[in-house]
């Protein structure tokens, strides 16, 4: 990973855990969240904190579920196709800028990863994005005032934008653009059969959940930094911004919720899947299904 040190902010981290995940919703690691100066500063190093490890097992191919995640069609569909994503150079901080620039993005997100769906012979169905207390989303969730989360039974990511908006711009529209890429992510899983796995897919120590679980996570932000690699030039994620992105990949994760179970990834291994699919815009470098325990922890 490269060593980014100019920012235009400094950030400390805080904890905006949205729970773990669940066969009908899904939501994104803990995210470090900013702290503004008002002048350029060196970004500090987070004091460490011990990572809880399960039990590691290693996956392989014994089921028809089994298979759909260490072989899947999507990883050999080819690289994500550009499509020249237009936004707003700064994302909104208001409730209607904020969905129509998140709606803008899932719009490209589709763009994008439609026609590589078909390849992994399944039939491709677009996302769509809903914002909290629309009607769309499950209400109960909603409250948990999360950023946002998949819903696998409406095809949906439902959005929070109420905590974006509270946000420094440029760590806003970093955040929101990988939380929704990440989110999109799971729309892939779900499409291509890989979220099959909570279904039939159920191990019986919980050690081995949890790391499913992580290797499903650390996937869906591979998936997204696919797709943010193909779009780099146009959503702008060159110089501080391409800093900013690179510290909030590697420095989300369990680390930053020690007292919830470890099940999206470390910040080491967020980082890790990050870059891969950042550099190579494509979903190749994503099978964690395949990856030694150490690289999903």
């Amino acid at each position: 990973m490269p060593n980014r040190i100019t920012l235009a902010v400094a950030v400390t981290l805080s904890v905006l855990f949205a729970g773990a995940c669940t066969p009908h919703n899904t939501s994104a690691a803990a995210d470090p969240a900013p702290t503004p100066t008002p002048t350029p500063t060196l970004t500090p190093t987070p004091t460490p904190v011990a990572t809880r490890r399960a039990v590691q097992t290693v996956v392989t191919p014994t089921s028809p579920d089994d298979s759909l995640l260490v072989g899947n069609g999507l990883y050999t569909a080819g690289k994500v196709r550009g499509v020249r994503c237009v936004l707003p150079g700064t994302a909104p901080k208001d409730n209607a800028g904020i969905v129509r620039y998140a709606r803008t993005l899932v719009d490209c997100l589709n763009r994008a990863w439609a026609p590589l769906v078909p390849r992994a012979d399944v039939e491709f169905t677009p996302a769509a994005l809903v914002p909290f207390g629309s009607g769309g989303c499950d209400p109960a969730v909603d409250a948990d005032d999360r950023g946002a989360y998949y819903d696998t039974g409406e095809d949906a990511i439902c959005l929070g934008w109420h905590t974006f908006a509270v946000e420094e711009a440029g760590w806003r529209t970093i955040r929101l653009l990988h939380t929704l890429a990440h989110e999109y992510g799971h729309h892939l899983q779900t499409l291509t059969g890989i979220m099959t796995m909570y279904d039939t897919g159920q191990l019986p120590f919980k050690s081995d959940e949890l790391e499913r679980n992580r290797r499903m996570e650390l996937q869906a932000s591979c998936f997204a930094a696919a797709f943010l690699g193909a779009e780099r030039k146009p959503l702008g994620l060159t110089g501080d911004r391409l800093d900013t992105f690179y510290y909030f990949v590697t420095h989300a994760g369990d680390e930053n919720a020690p007292e919830h179970v470890p099940d999206h990834g470390s910040r080491k291994n967020h980082g890790y899947w990050s870059e891969l699919g950042f550099r190579s815009a494509n979903p190749v470098s994503c099978n964690t299904f395949t990856a030694p325990p150490k690289r999903v922890s």
